[in-house]
């Protein structure tokens, strides 16, 4: 039976497996339907992806487009490639309607909307994991990650993302071991509802 949310009027492109776990937990937990959550499989795929969505038959028209990307090094490098690659769809595919966010976590108005978020947001350096820890910083298991955090700083070499390693140190402390980032979030061992998640939650209630 083909999948309905393939024709969906609302699509969010996420980067990989836990950013498309993470954001399907946060879709429920704020009640959230009706979105075609795709992921691109990679940050290097958001083209191909991209241009697959635009190409795909739908039964209306595609209403709103999200992305959402890791910051790494660079919030504003990471918003300028993905802003250069709808307007490179614009010109290629001849989508005239087709305009670009002034900035990120917000939508534009052209036809469809298009908005980025770059994780963990507010503009800062970082990733998922970032954003996920911010969440339980209050949590009793987060002492025992920083020590593990200060420990890891001093091994040669040391984890190339320490703060992957240390999203795993939390995890690892669960009552449940869960085995990646994304199946922590379906768990809720990452308080979805922690105000850290706020300005993910505004641009996700976009595609309500």
């Amino acid at each position: 039976m083909p999948d309905p949310l393939r024709s969906a009027a609302k699509v969010l492109m996420v980067e990989g497996d836990d950013e498309e776990r993470l954001v399907k937990a946060l879709l429920k937990t704020l009640g959230i339907t009706g979105v075609d959550v795709q992921n691109a499989r990679g940050k290097d795929n958001f083209k191909r992806e991209l241009f697959s969505v635009f190409n795909t038959p739908r039964e209306g028209d595609l209403e709103i487009i999200g992305i959402i990307r890791d910051a790494e090094g660079s919030a504003s490098r990471v918003f300028q490639s993905t802003t250069h690659i709808f307007k490179r769809l614009s010109e290629k595919l001849n989508l005239p309607g087709l305009t670009t966010p002034a900035r990120p976590e917000v939508f534009s108005q052209g036809t469809p909307r298009v908005g980025v978020f770059i994780m963990p947001g507010n503009a800062e350096r970082g990733m998922l994991e970032d954003l996920c820890l911010k969440s339980v910083e209050k949590h009793p298991a987060m002492k025992c990650v920083e020590t593990f955090r200060d420990c890891i700083k001093t091994l040669k070499p040391p984890p190339k993302v320490p703060a992957k390693a240390c999203a795993q140190a939390f995890l690892a402390a669960m009552p449940e071991i869960v085995r990646c980032v994304g199946e922590g979030a379906e768990k809720k061992y990452w308080d979805l509802d922690s105000e850290a998640f706020s300005a993910l939650q505004s641009f996700l209630e976009t595609l309500r």
